[in-house]
């Protein structure tokens, strides 16, 4: 079970705001994405891909900074 299973991780700091901190911008992201192989047959294979993305940006007092994405794919190759 564990030959067909792919982790990553992913940090990325972005600096795009010279003159200061600026509302919406941003700042940093943390991903972890996996890749399970279902099932491989030739000439046919099925992926399930899942990643999770949780997000920060500069928001102005009272606005919810923070942004936590799910994503998921099935993908068959032929």
């Amino acid at each position: 079970m564990i030959d067909p299973l792919q982790l990553a991780v992913r940090f990325d700091f972005f600096d795009d705001d010279v003159s200061g901190d600026q509302a919406g911008s941003l700042e940093d992201r943390f991903s972890l994405g996996a890749t399970y192989t279902l099932f491989e047959k030739d000439p046919i294979v099925c992926n399930l891909m899942v990643e999770y993305r949780l997000s920060n940006y500069e928001n102005g007092p009272g606005a919810d900074d923070d942004l936590n994405e799910f994503f998921a794919r099935v993908a068959i190759e032929f």
